[in-house]
This record gives C-alpha cells, sequence and structure tokens, in this order.
C-alpha cells in the first residue's frame, strides 16, 4: 500500500513538473528585445549600448518606461538600460 502511494506521489510529481515547464515555455521571452530595428539584447551582450547617442538613450529609456533626469549623462542612461 505505502509502495502505490509512493509511486502516485511521483507520477504526480512529474506531470506537475511537465505542466510547468510547458507553462514556462509558453510565457517566456521568444525573441530579443527590440527597439525599432536594434536588437538590444545584441548590444547589451557585444557590450555595445555606447553606440547609441544620448538623444537614442533617452528615447530608449521613455520607450522601456524607465525613469531619467534629462540632465543625465550617456553612461548614467547606459546603466538604468542594464
Amino acid at each position: 500500500m505505502k509502495q502505490q502511494e509512493d509511486v502516485k506521489c511521483l507520477v504526480e510529481d512529474l506531470e506537475r513538473e511537465r505542466l510547468i515547464e510547458a507553462i514556462t515555455d509558453e510565457i517566456s521571452l521568444r525573441r530579443p528585445m527590440t527597439y525599432d530595428v536594434y536588437d538590444l539584447c545584441h548590444y547589451y551582450h557585444q557590450n555595445k549600448l555606447t553606440t547609441f547617442n544620448i538623444t537614442m538613450l533617452k528615447n530608449l529609456c521613455s520607450h522601456l518606461e524607465v525613469s531619467f533626469k534629462s540632465k543625465d549623462k550617456k553612461r548614467i542612461l547606459i546603466e538604468k538600460i542594464k
């Protein structure tokens, strides 16, 4: 009897894990984060966010709803985006 309960629990755990995995696959990010024509994930991983000018960084912050000050320097804007 105890062995049957253990097997039942193992089967239920396996089914639960499969369900969680399926849900995670369904809701996970599938495409890189983009802005305009830029793949932001690529720019971040290649450490190339510095290629954007201040105006573009401010537009990007606004688009991503990241707060910034109008006097923020390029370095600060990049850190906020990261």
